[in-house]
């Protein structure tokens, strides 16, 4: 992992986001200190197993009205 100061990273920041995405993370030092890691964006994946264990628990005729819930705000 490559290390810069801020002032390097600002004069040169294409180039350490360039390498991030390449796989290369970086640290970015403010006197001499680690205060920031640049590192490619990931979309965060929902975690959606929750309602796998409630599969089919509603009664029946039990209804779901999306814009009646909105309108309560």
């Amino acid at each position: 992992m490559s290390a810069y100061s801020l002032a390097q990273a600002k004069a040169h920041l294409s180039a350490v986001i360039d390498a991030a995405l390449a796989g290369k993370p970086a640290v970015i030092t403010r006197h001499g200190k680690p205060v920031a890691k640049i590192v490619p964006y990931d979309e965060p994946v929902a975690d959606l197993s929750i309602f796998d264990a409630h599969r089919g628990t509603l009664p029946k005729g039990f209804k779901f009205d999306r814009d009646e819930l909105n309108s309560r705000r």
